[in-house]
């Protein structure tokens, strides 16, 4: 039987896996800010992480660099025999993917050698040091140090295991994305129509309540599944006494990008993000919109107000009400 690309894909990771290792021992240390783009599923993290690689000032990984996941280092050394600037990114996606090459990826076959996928996200301390944490932290300097400037990463999984992260000891800046929660709310109901055809199964990030979620109904479970992804994010800001993350909200963001990008420059130490704020707000769309009769829009709508009160974390509450 023929071997399809996918198993020979994995064939060639596991060759590379030595000599990844005796390229990242080797690697001096860099000190560059690691940007990681965390929050809750449909937050608008994709358009962030294309707006930013398209700035040129980020270091990233690519469509490309991603099939190399147990060699990213010696992935990056291929890319760069390529010139991104003949396949320019868009502000396009499809659920979190992207299309071109040179485009952002999700890396989520990397980070699950450190954080394995189980039914919720949430990996445990013992677990996490006994998959050589020590490695991944060569793993991210010697990427950081192949770019020579800052990098990010964006993975949502992240969101539940900053108290790892926090851990190596790296120069980590967080960048939390949120959005009106009726709204992501609705996008992730839509995801499991896409996925699944129905609204029952799950789709994406499983937090710590997951088992106790699964037995609520789906509207409870993706109104649940955002605030208790926020809710550790905002636990895990409080434990490590970490310094204010960048907070990207959507609804502000579309309207006027300058004001975020300006703050992303601050934490990197840059003077600014190269690329013109009004040229991104022309490209963006604001989203948010009632848009499936599939889902109860008043059944959801009330849902939201229930979790999101004024206890919620980041504060975070919807303005639906005002357009019912």
């Amino acid at each position: 039987m023929r071997k399809s690309v996918e198993d020979r894909v994995f064939e060639i990771n596991d060759l590379l896996k030595d000599d990844e290792l005796n390229l990242i021992e080797s690697t001096a240390e860099a000190n560059f800010p690691v940007n990681l783009i965390i929050g809750a599923p449909r937050s608008a993290s994709t358009v962030l992480t294309q707006i930013l690689a398209r700035s040129g000032q980020f270091g990233y990984i690519s469509n490309f660099v991603a099939k190399f996941w147990n060699a990213p280092v010696l992935g990056l050394g291929i890319e760069s025999t390529f010139d991104r600037i003949d396949d320019p990114i868009t502000f396009q996606s499809d659920y979190g993917l992207t299309s071109s090459l040179n485009a952002p990826h999700e890396f989520s076959y990397f980070w699950r050698r450190w954080f394995p996928h189980r039914p919720d996200h949430l990996v445990s301390t013992e677990e996490f040091n006994t998959n050589h944490p020590d490695l991944l932290k060569q793993e991210i300097n010697a990427i950081s140090s192949h770019f020579g400037k800052p990098i990010f990463f964006k993975n949502l999984s992240l969101s539940l295991q900053m108290n790892h992260l926090e851990r190596l000891g790296l120069d980590t800046k967080y960048i939390i994305c949120l959005r009106d929660p009726f709204y992501q709310a609705q996008s992730i109901l839509r995801g499991r129509l896409k996925f699944h055809n129905n609204l029952e199964d799950w789709y994406s990030i499983r937090p710590a309540e997951y088992h106790e979620l699964k037995q609520k109904n789906p509207y409870d479970q993706v109104v649940g599944q955002i605030y208790y992804i926020l809710q550790q994010i905002e636990r895990s800001l409080a434990e490590f006494k970490l310094d204010t993350p960048v907070i990207m909200r959507y609804e502000e963001f579309v309207k006027s990008p300058k004001e975020l990008l300006d703050q992303i420059a601050i934490v990197n130490q840059l003077n600014r993000i190269n690329i013109d704020p009004e040229y991104v707000a022309n490209k963006l769309i604001n989203t948010n919109k009632i848009t499936d009769d599939k889902i109860d829009t008043i059944r959801l709508a009330n849902t939201v107000n229930k979790w999101f009160d004024s206890s919620a974390p980041f504060e975070l509450y919807s303005e639906i009400n005002d357009q019912l």
